[in-house]
């Protein structure tokens, strides 16, 4: 289960493209980390590409 909790930790919380002050950064953020299958998985990518760099 430690992928899975990476993959949601990484993707969805580091992917961010603006900083804590809603700034935006100049740097990539998050890349992509595959670990869980299914919806759980999917959601998490959808949330990197949603708000991620």
């Amino acid at each position: 289960r430690f992928a899975a909790y990476f993959q949601q930790g990484d993707m969805e919380s580091n992917g961010k493209y603006v900083t804590g002050a809603g700034r935006p950064v100049d740097y990539a953020t998050g890349p992509v980390v595959w670990g869980e299958p299914g919806t759980n998985g999917q959601h998490a990518f959808y949330q990197l590409i949603h708000q991620g760099t």
